[in-house]
């Protein structure tokens, strides 16, 4: 079956998806590994969230491993957006 394309390139539809959810639900949370992916992911949450100055929670999980230089490094992303 051939792929139907949106017309948006990934990071596009990606921002749209975070715009619905802020426009559709009181609350929003976001799971976070601290891996890049989930980084990347937090980091446009808070910017629509930032934007909308709307408060989101952040759940910090990773059932892999806890490394040492992944908690600094969900720290600072932590601190970079206590407020």
């Amino acid at each position: 079956m051939p792929k139907i394309g949106l017309g948006l390139n990934v990071y596009e539809a990606a921002k749209e998806r975070i715009k619905y959810t802020f426009d559709n639900f009181e609350k929003i949370s976001v799971s976070f590994s601290a891996g890049k992916d989930s980084t990347v992911m937090l980091h446009m949450v808070m910017d629509e969230a930032i934007e909308r100055n709307q408060k989101v929670g952040v759940l910090l999980i990773d059932l892999e491993g806890q490394y040492k230089l992944t908690i600094d490094h969900a720290k600072e992303c932590f601190k970079m957006y206590e407020d």
